[in-house]
């Protein structure tokens, strides 16, 4: 299947690898479809590219690869949405933003994680209430 980006050009992507997110992301609830593009030369971080919009495209990264105590539980609820039979056919992954003001930053939403099942290729943005969920601040090499 050819999708169009901004960002990569023309891609030609396997349809059986597009994940469905029935509610979105938060602020953008109208798109569902997006695939995983992984670009070795980003270091850790992916792209959830939009499959049905070339210009909307997030910077993701594992958040266990930058806080090893990164846990979150699901309640039965969420596992249904997910289609998960547990949480060991859940991953997540947190939407980064990168701020070039002075000084430049970058920011993990780390109390928005995207869960993601990526046996049955469900998934959806969770909002974590808890304090102890920090919104990490990382401050960028200048």
């Amino acid at each position: 299947m050819k999708i169009k980006t901004s960002r990569f050009g023309d891609l030609e992507i396997d349809g059986g690898k597009i994940l469905f997110l029935p509610e979105g992301v938060l602020g953008f609830p109208a798109h569902k479809r997006y695939i995983l593009l992984d670009d070795d030369r980003q270091g850790p971080f992916i792209w959830l590219q939009a499959v049905d919009n070339p210009e909307l495209a997030f910077i993701v990264i594992d958040p266990l690869a930058l806080d090893e105590s990164f846990d979150v539980r699901l309640y039965p609820k969420d596992l249904s949405e997910l289609k998960a039979d547990g949480m060991r056919d859940v991953s997540f992954l947190v939407i980064v933003t990168v701020r070039r003001e002075e000084p430049p930053c970058i920011i993990l939403n780390m109390q928005g994680p995207l869960a993601i099942n990526h046996k049955k290729l469900v998934g959806k943005q969770l909002v974590l209430s808890s304090h102890d969920v920090p919104v990490l601040l990382v401050p960028q090499a200048s």
